[in-house]
């Protein structure tokens, strides 16, 4: 019989060089750095690109993830806070993937350098979403997009080459590509309303120089790909900028939930963009997706003249109370237990469905009664 130490072995060795590098120097009791890894490794004859996406979590996120592998088999390593997950991959070659704590807490960078669109990339993906609500994604918006091409203008000029997203009204894919690169903002201006963002990639290139200074790919789903270029530069800004959309979205849901000290209830919402809600069938449609949310269950309170629907999450037992009283945005009240990962869970599914433009703070309300959050008798 081949023993699990010859098995991880053996897939180690179809890894790419730099996940096994990183592997062996985790599995040592190293904890590296990773801007500092990369840099040592990489050099522009054997380059890699880094896919990575940017998680909350508590703890060292792949210790959680690496239980949710089976049928392929893996291996978890971790030094310090630094974490790899070593996966055999049967079909073709088998990965790793490093976790790297950020400097706020509870935010980490998930990194491979399998593509984003690889099928081992995806297959990790739904192993990260299998993990809520001990681990969770986090998704930026279009705002999070326009920020990263100002940032990067401060470093010269941004182009991009293609970028993707979907149509509000049917989701129908919407997608542009110049083979001659085009200005990031004049892309950004081009878009209309309707369109929800999903994908940039670009390229910033110094005025003083023709060599491109930094290549990378955006994806709505809190990740990034660096291809080429300054990978400080990639490091600074976008995995900064990636970390600290996750870690607002953290400050904005801690401590939502009401207690019996304090029943005041404080909402956050989901907005629109568009007058969504004001469209013949629209609250139908509403109730049917979120009926389709994981792990959940949902119950009508009020449809006339508002939408009320209860919402239990039986990942941890948080309970939401979900409202429609506006054409543009959906209002999500706390319950008794709200966590954090919960309401990032849940307005993410919102937020993806009906191609919201953000989540915020609920606008000003008046005062609400406990009894007004129940339905009658």
């Amino acid at each position: 019989m081949v023993s699990r130490s010859a098995d991880r072995d053996a897939a180690l060795a179809t890894a790419s060089k730099y996940d096994a590098w990183v592997w062996n120097l985790v599995a040592a009791g190293e904890e590296p750095e990773l801007e500092a890894t990369y840099r040592q490794f990489r050099s522009p004859e054997t380059a890699e690109p880094l896919t990575l996406s940017t998680v909350i979590s508590l703890t060292e996120p792949l210790s959680i993830i690496s239980t949710r592998t089976a049928p392929w088999p893996s291996w978890h390593t971790a030094a310090g806070r630094v974490g790899a997950m070593l996966v055999r991959d049967d079909e073709g070659d088998s990965f790793v993937v490093s976790s790297w704590p950020d400097s706020r807490p509870e935010i980490y960078h998930l990194a491979a350098t399998v593509p984003a669109t690889d099928r081992r990339w995806l297959r990790f993906s739904r192993w990260l979403t299998s993990s809520a609500p001990r681990v969770m994604p986090v998704y930026v918006d279009r705002r999070d997009f326009e920020g990263f091409v100002s940032v990067l203008s401060e470093h010269g000029e941004v182009d991009a080459s293609r970028l993707t997203g979907r149509y509000r009204t049917d989701q129908s894919s919407y997608s542009r590509g110049w083979p001659n690169p085009k200005s990031a903002r004049a892309a950004l201006e081009e878009i209309a309303d309707e369109v929800q963002l999903r994908t940039m990639t670009l390229s910033v290139l110094p005025p003083t120089q023709d060599e491109v200074l930094l290549r990378v790919h955006l994806r709505r789903a809190a990740g990034a790909t660096f291809y080429s270029g300054d990978f400080e530069l990639f490091r600074s800004v976008v995995l900064d900028r990636l970390a600290a959309a996750a870690s607002r979205r953290v400050k904005l849901f801690r401590n939502r939930a009401r207690t019996r000290e304090n029943p005041a209830v404080r909402p956050v919402e989901v907005r629109v963009g568009r007058a969504h809600f004001d469209e013949s069938g629209a609250l139908v449609d509403f109730l049917e997706r979120v009926s389709r949310y994981a792990s959940s269950d949902t119950a009508v309170l009020h449809r006339n003249p508002y939408l009320q629907v209860a919402l239990t999450d039986y990942l941890d037992g948080s309970n939401f109370d979900i409202f429609i009283t506006s054409v543009d945005r959906i209002t999500v009240f706390p319950g008794y237990q709200a966590s954090v990962s919960a309401l990032v869970r849940l307005t993410d599914f919102l937020s993806d469905e009906f191609e919201a433009d953000g989540v915020a703070d609920a606008s000003a309300l008046g005062p609400v009664e406990l009894e007004d959050l129940f339905a009658p008798g």
